[in-house]
């Protein structure tokens, strides 16, 4: 509940001498915080329930003169590095100490993003400036932010192919979590590496789920023998003789 729909349940409150339980579940406090609201509208009226912050700026907030050098010390100076190297460069260089959630921030008031942006932050970035290209009625305004768009899609490009066969190098993780390199030679064989050792690989002719160079021999499981309890077993004895009571008519016959 904010500020002014306090005043006004309490000023009901005293005007027509209500109930203060009803006040105190409206707002959502005590009975003894009600009748702290009551003295201070008696006391001091509308004004009493103005926060005191309000107005004031909290104690780390940066100048806008700082938050604008920021910005074009970006755009101009340090525009390809991301956003933790850039913190680090304004305290070495430009003695600004300033965290990187804060640039990020001052950044990205202005649609300028790290060029290790995520796609789901490009995604949003590009949403918020075809809104903002579809509202406008200046030409000028929406060429700038087609420009932008551009750039956002320019921002990530990717890395050119090898350009002769047998340089390119492949990274692969096994289940266990071990790191390899894979190696593609110039006559097509195959090299893995994995920590300082380097084994070559053979295309197997159908897929099989484990390798007897590389993974361990899986013991195979014992079956259990079935115990057979000896003559003389209570179990035994009893199951005897249970079927000796069902065979008492084959002895009347004999």
């Amino acid at each position: 509940m904010d500020e002014n729909q306090k005043y006004e349940v309490i000023k009901k409150l005293v005007d027509t001498n209500g109930n203060k339980k009803t006040a105190a579940l409206k707002i959502g406090c005590s009975d003894r915080h009600i009748n702290r609201l009551i003295k201070g509208y008696q006391e001091q009226g509308k004004s009493f329930f103005i926060h005191g912050n309000r107005g004031r700026q909290p104690a780390i907030t940066l100048p806008t003169d700082t938050k604008q050098l920021i910005l074009d010390l970006y755009r101009t100076k340090y525009s390809d590095c991301n956003l933790t190297h850039y913190s680090e460069l304004l305290k070495e260089r430009e003695h600004i100490s300033v965290s990187v959630s804060a640039i990020t921030s001052i950044l990205r008031k202005e649609y300028i993003l790290s060029p290790k942006a995520n796609r789901s932050s490009k995604k949003a970035v590009k949403k918020a400036l075809k809104a903002i290209q579809s509202r406008t009625k200046s030409k000028k305004k929406a060429a700038i932010i087609q420009s932008s768009i551009m750039d956002l899609e320019d921002s990530h490009p990717r890395h050119p192919r090898c350009t002769y066969f047998g340089e390119m190098l492949q990274m692969d993780a096994s289940l266990q979590g071990t790191t390899a390199m894979v190696i593609r030679s110039f006559n097509g064989e195959l090299f893995s590496c994995i920590g300082e050792q380097v084994y070559a690989l053979e295309l197997l002719p159908e897929h099989k789920p484990s390798s007897k160079a590389f993974d361990l021999a899986t013991i195979p499981a014992v079956p259990k023998k079935k115990y057979i309890p000896p003559m003389n077993h209570p179990w035994r004895q009893a199951s005897f003789e249970k079927y000796a009571k069902g065979q008492r008519h084959r002895k009347e016959i004999a």
